[in-house]
């Protein structure tokens, strides 16, 4: 029986490229960092993420990502 090579990956790896032993604080972190990296405004940001632009920017500073 053949096998797809994906199964045999790193099991601490993901999709997203977060290891399963991410806290949920990191992978927030990742998320919104890439979402912002990908909007041209920080209001579309928050649209995006489904948050008010305050609380985005509120995060923002909290995980100092700029």
């Amino acid at each position: 029986m053949n096998l797809p090579d994906s199964l045999f990956r790193d099991s601490t790896e993901t999709l997203a490229g977060i290891s399963h032993s991410a806290s949920l604080e990191e992978m927030e972190r990742e998320h919104i960092a890439r979402v912002l990296g990908d909007s041209a405004t920080l209001d579309e940001a928050a649209a995006t993420l489904g948050i008010n632009a305050t609380t985005l920017w509120r995060k923002r500073k909290r995980y100092g990502i700029e």
